[in-house]
């Protein structure tokens, strides 16, 4: 017979999420009154990778595409090897 039974890994964390989601509806924030619209394009788009990436160039590609006007900046970063940030 089970005598214990303690929520670890995944089923702490969903509890905690699902707490604090009750939480946060209970002050309102979940209401349909306090949702704006999104915008229809994108007037800038930030892309955080390193300028060499292969991601960066599809990423540009379809950008030019959908959202022709957008700006966008770009924040180099290293994102792979042993110089990239934890």
């Amino acid at each position: 017979y089970v005598e214990y039974v303690k929520l670890v890994g995944e089923g702490a964390l969903f509890l905690r999420f699902e707490q604090l989601k009750a939480r946060l509806a209970a002050e309102g924030l979940f209401d349909e009154s306090r949702k704006r619209p999104l915008p229809g394009q994108p007037a800038v788009v930030g892309i955080v990778t390193s300028p060499q990436a292969a991601a960066l160039r599809d990423m540009l590609r379809v950008l030019r595409v959908r959202y022709p006007l957008a700006e966008v900046l770009l924040a180099p970063t290293l994102v792979q090897g042993s110089e990239a940030p934890a």
